[in-house]
């Protein structure tokens, strides 16, 4: 019963925009503020994360661009899906995020 509540108040504090960003932006980009608490939005717990780009992508040539980039990402339509796994290490997640941004930003 112990670790239910502690996921509980884990879930809460990860609800807040604020917290989600501070973390992101200090472990993955080294403390630039590239997540803005005021665009991120809660989904569905079953996707890890989504991107919804301006206009649909052009998925043959992003999931090519992702692979070469080492990274298993999902485009499809105008959402590019990420499903890393729970126990992705830092260096992985840095991985996964330097590269899905490098490939969209080259879009």
């Amino acid at each position: 019963m112990k670790s239910t509540k502690a996921d509980v108040i884990f879930k809460g504090f990860w609800r807040v925009n604020e917290h989600f960003a501070d973390l992101f932006n200090t472990v993955v980009f080294h403390g630039k503020e590239i997540l803005k608490p005021e665009i991120l939005e809660e989904m569905d717990t079953d996707v890890s994360g989504v991107i919804e780009m301006k206009e649909p992508v052009n998925m043959a040539v992003l999931q090519k661009r992702f692979i070469e980039k080492g990274i298993w990402v999902r485009p499809f339509g105008k959402l590019v899906y990420l499903m890393p796994p729970f126990i992705i290490q830092k260096e992985e997640l840095s991985k996964l995020t330097k590269g899905l941004l490098t490939v969209l930003d080259s879009k």
